[in-house]
Formats: C-alpha cells, structure tokens, sequence
C-alpha cells in the first residue's frame, strides 16, 4: 500500500486482502495492525476519498483489524479514522454498502457495543 499510494486499484485490492487475511484470525491482525495497518488503511481512505469501492473495502478491512481491540481503536481514533469514515459517508450516502461498511467501522471507533 505504501508502495504505490496513488494507485487506487491497489489501494482497493490491499485493503480486500487485508480485510480477508484479518477477519476471524487475532495473530494476522496483530500482526498487520503492528505492521501499520491501521494507518495505511486511513491512507488509502484519505487519498482515495472518492471511490466508493476503495471506501467499502478500506471500512472493511479496518473493522477487521480493529474489531475486539482497544489499542487499534485507539490508534485508528488516533489517525482521524473517525472523520474519514463519516466523510465516506457522506459523500457515498446512495451507496448501500459504503453505508453499512461505515456504520458498522464507526461502531467499533466509537466502542458503541464495549462495556
């Protein structure tokens, strides 16, 4: 991802990867989010703000990584996650699944379900 920023089909295609590699397996997602992740991931939201594909895959993928973890909600807080996901928001509104993407991501920001 750092490798060819500007690029946004990569940007989509890491994000799918990593979205795949994370879900349901703490030691890949321990292992991206020490890697930098995290902020590759808010990267690719920035830099490809208007492609609703890179968005949902990008939401996705953070929420993956994120999801169950104080310290990389922390961090995705940190690097403006929260602004990014709420501007996907509104700028793919007519997209049902940036939508849902977005709502479930901002969920896990926000430490809506944490006790």
């Amino acid at each position: 991802m750092r490798g060819h920023p500007e690029n946004q089909n990569i940007q989509q295609s890491a994000c799918t990867a990593l979205r795949n590699i994370t879900g349901d397996n703490a030691e890949n997602a321990t292992q991206a989010g020490m890697a930098g992740a995290v902020e590759a991931i808010t990267a690719a939201m920035h830099r490809h703000a208007g492609s609703a594909r890179v968005q949902e895959q990008a939401c996705g993928a953070m929420y993956t990584l994120i999801s169950g973890n104080k310290e990389k909600k922390t961090r995705a807080r940190r690097v403006g996650a929260q602004a990014l996901v709420e501007s996907a928001m509104t700028a793919h509104s007519g997209n049902g699944k940036v939508g849902e993407e977005a709502r479930d991501l901002l969920e896990q920001i926000l430490d809506v379900h944490e006790y």
